[in-house]
């Protein structure tokens, strides 16, 4: 019995360490590293050599996702062939941005340590001979409303699967908070 739980444990690590991957919040994988440490420690210890060195080739793996996930198609498919389309002219900081449609040439992560991130898109439209930034939001948000109604965007910024699959990332932490709970209630 005491084995099945660290194989059942093993193959939820796997997951976390997959979670952690594809995390597009601003502690990348850091969360997940114990889970990573165990998915080693348990290789090593119940399957052998061999099977250490493949998951230790999986964990660079997912570390390595991790740090490139802001140039990753799959994981941000607008990255590939995605556009920006303005369209109405924009007077912003007396700048004009004529209607047309801007390629995506990056994505950038934003947010503190308690808010949630943001993701954008970004496209450099280049308007007599000045470059300027358009961005577009994930989930269609914009702080200035109105500069939001004259843009839109042709894909998805994050693929859904890896918003859920990174979602995960927090899950240990809702667990924590409730053990916290209930030693509270219990000890009062």
């Amino acid at each position: 019995m005491k084995s099945n739980f660290k194989d059942f444990f093993l193959a939820i690590s796997i997951i976390m360490s997959l979670s952690g991957a594809v995390n597009s919040g601003w502690a990348y994988f850091y969360p997940v590293i114990p889970f990573m440490f165990y998915v080693l420690w348990y290789t090593k210890l119940k399957y052998g050599k061999r099977s250490f060195i493949l998951a230790t080739i999986f964990i660079i793996f997912c570390i390595t996702i991790s740090l490139t996930r802001d140039r990753n198609p799959l994981l941000y498919p607008v990255l590939n062939g995605g556009v920006i389309t303005v369209n109405k002219d924009i007077i912003n900081n007396a700048l004009p941005i004529l209607k047309g449609d801007y390629p995506v040439t990056y994505i950038e992560h934003t947010g503190d340590g308690w808010n949630p991130d943001e993701v954008y898109a970004h496209a450099t439209a280049t308007i007599f001979y000045s470059k300027y930034d358009l961005e577009s939001e994930l989930y269609e948000k914009s702080i200035d409303p109105n500069f939001s109604y004259y843009k839109s965007i042709n894909k998805p910024i994050q693929s859904k699967w890896s918003e859920y699959l990174g979602n995960l990332t927090f899950l240990p932490f809702g667990f924590l908070g409730l053990i916290a709970v209930m030693a509270i209630v219990i000890t009062s």
